[in-house]
């Protein structure tokens, strides 16, 4: 949530947590690892599957974007004509945007180009998402196959947020991690504390623009 109004939000956000001496951004923490934890393949098929962008480094896809193209790949291989939405925009510096670098290495790994859209004008998961159901909205209305529930495929750590914004877009998913278990390293211990400030500050704005109903903040995250 970028923007003044979404600035407004983290100030707030970071109120409460003073507030709560912690305790609310416990309770973020506490879900946003119980999901990375939880979630797991179901097995189940799609026809359309929702790769998250990451962004890139200096040498091209990032060890944790290539897992979610490699988790990607083996949905679209045990799903009869499936598409892959490759999500994310260019930052500043990059020569191409996350989405175009996806599909490259989609490509290289045999996905057909016609089975593979690009969702490339989007910077963080809050737009990725409004972004994608942009996309599928036009897919659905133009008579395409069902598009849901659609696999939203992330990193473990990236779910909780993930899922929320997905449910708060009405976006049905389901959730699809991109490694097998959640691996036990610092740089995942951080990624999770991180992504439990971006739950908490998401969760202040959603019931605070709720409570005081105020359309503008609502309109950009449902």
């Amino acid at each position: 949530m970028t923007g003044p109004d979404g600035m407004v939000m983290l100030v707030l956000s970071c109120v409460v947590m003073i507030a709560t001496a912690g305790v609310s951004f416990l309770c973020a923490l506490v879900t946003t690892t119980r999901m990375a934890l939880a979630s797991s393949n179901t097995g189940q098929r799609f026809s359309m599957i929702l790769a998250l962008g990451k962004r890139l480094g200096k040498d091209g896809i990032s060890h944790d974007f290539r897992r979610r193209l490699d988790r990607s790949i083996s949905l679209y291989s045990e799903s009869e004509n499936a598409t892959i939405i490759v999500i994310g925009g260019k930052r500043d510096g990059d020569r191409i945007t996350e989405a175009q670098a996806g599909r490259d290495y989609l490509l290289n790994k045999g996905v057909p180009p016609a089975s593979v859209i690009l969702e490339d004008r989007s910077r963080h998961t809050l737009e990725n998402l409004r972004e994608t159901r942009d996309i599928l909205e036009k897919m659905t209305s133009t008579g395409s196959d069902s598009t849901y529930p659609v696999a939203l495929v992330s990193n473990r750590y990236h779910l909780a947020r993930c899922g929320m914004i997905a449910r708060g877009l009405g976006i049905r998913h389901v959730l699809c991690p991109a490694e097998d278990s959640l691996p036990s390293d610092v740089s995942t211990v951080l990624n999770l504390v991180v992504e439990a400030f971006f739950v908490h500050w998401y969760k202040v704005g959603d019931l605070f623009s709720t409570l005081t109903n105020n359309q503008k903040m609502l309109g950009r995250i449902r």
